[in-house]
């Protein structure tokens, strides 16, 4: 007996009924905004110290000093805008 892909059944054949489509948004909806905006929140402030650290050699004539500085920088403001984001565990006697 074969089995096709159908919402009713007729006759020898056995008809399978299809499986339902999800919405887009259906995905989204239990995600927690600030997971979703975590990547921007380590890409942007690295992508801006590399600029600014980039133009600032480029300024001075000091070749990787400036753009060095500017991405450790960088990196430690990535990191500090991941640790605010982590939840705090409140004293439930409050």
């Amino acid at each position: 007996m074969r089995k096709i892909m159908a919402d009713y059944s007729f006759g020898e054949l056995e008809f399978v009924k299809r499986p339902q489509k999800r919405k887009p948004n259906e995905d989204f909806r239990n995600v927690d905004p600030n997971a979703m905006n975590a990547g921007m929140y380590i890409l942007v402030p690295i992508l801006l110290g590399l600029a600014i650290g980039y133009g600032a050699d480029l300024y001075f004539h000091t070749k990787p000093l400036w753009l060095i500085l500017s991405l450790l920088a960088g990196t430690a403001c990535s990191f500090y805008n991941l640790f605010k984001l982590i939840p705090r565990n409140e004293d439930p006697k409050k």
